[in-house]
């Protein structure tokens, strides 16, 4: 709260969405209504019904969204703001941000390397590409409002899922190196972007996220490119393998097989098999897959990364 009163930059509209908080933020943010400061109170709804609503409630050209605990470096505004003003309108800005432990120190800083990937390919780099947050750009309200804001369906992931239906609207993302703001890296029920209504609906919502996707995508180009397909594969074979740790057999053998759709790897007669995939189906086809993933949880603990790198791995 402080670090958007603080800005620069001074012709500021600052709107709070209290997205059912359960502890005393609505209190907190009610002390600075005298400092020109719109609180709107609502149940919780998640994420993208919060953030629609501060667009829909705000007056300014531009708009820049801020989960309640980062913060804001002191000219940011002012700089992207100067920098977006001698850009077209198809074009929007966006810089680095720190990583912020619970306890506020800094424990690193993300700087963006990735600005040719960016501009030869901006879809697959929004399928891939987590590192523009949503702290990271300023925005043209206008231009959100045309795409529909954020997506109400999906409980988390809205920017990434934002900021690729814009660069399919062929909006254009300009990088400019500096700290814009300190993203406190921890889990917490009070983030913007927990749903705590639905704590069982992550899968569905995966799902229907990819498919939103490949629609949008293929409505755009026609067709996957090989890295587009690629990453549609690991992601279905990574559901499938979460449908399978669950017990659901049907599920995980139906993303499975969409994953065998949009890369080349399996066992025969599909063309193009690799060692690793061929032994995770041999043994989840003998010994069943709700056994294979047992035996795989316990060999890593079910540690996140060594999840994600067994599913590249997989796909290698």
């Amino acid at each position: 709260m402080l670090s958007a009163l603080n800005q620069t930059y001074g012709n500021t509209e600052i709107i709070v969405i209290d997205d059912g908080s359960a502890d005393k933020s609505f209190e907190i943010a009610y002390k600075y209504k005298q400092a020109g400061v719109k609180i709107i109170r609502q149940r919780n709804k998640g994420g993208s019904v919060a953030r629609n609503r501060g667009l829909e409630e705000s007056q300014g050209d531009y708009i820049k969204f801020l989960d309640a605990d980062d913060i804001l470096t002191p000219n940011a505004i002012k700089e992207q703001l100067a920098y977006m003003e001698d850009l077209e309108e198809d074009k929007v800005v966006f810089g680095d941000f720190n990583f912020m432990n619970s306890k506020g120190k800094i424990t690193g800083t993300n700087t963006f390397l990735e600005q040719k990937m960016l501009t030869e390919d901006p879809v697959t780099f929004f399928l891939s590409n987590w590192k523009i947050l949503i702290s990271c750009p300023l925005h043209r309200t206008k231009t959100l409002k045309d795409i529909g804001g954020f997506d109400e369906k999906l409980p988390f992931g809205q920017e990434s899922d934002l900021h690729l239906r814009l660069a399919l609207s062929n909006i254009k993302f300009i990088y400019k190196p500096g700290l814009i703001f300190n993203y406190r890296s921890h889990n917490s029920d009070n983030r913007i972007s927990v749903d705590r209504t639905k704590p069982n609906k992550n899968i569905e919502a995966l799902v229907y996220s990819l498919e939103k996707k490949i629609k949008a995508i293929k409505a755009r180009q026609g067709s996957l490119n090989p890295a587009q397909k690629r990453y549609f594969s690991l992601a279905y074979f990574g559901h499938a393998r979460s449908f399978f740790i669950s017990g659901q057999k049907t599920e995980g053998h139906y993303h499975l097989t969409r994953s065998k759709e949009y890369a080349k790897w399996s066992i025969p007669p599909y063309k193009g098999k690799t060692m690793y995939g061929f032994v995770y189906l041999f043994f989840g086809y003998i010994i069943g897959f709700l056994w294979l993933e047992t035996l795989i949880a316990r060999l890593n603990k079910n540690n996140p990364k060594k999840e994600r790198d067994l599913n590249i791995l997989f796909m290698q």
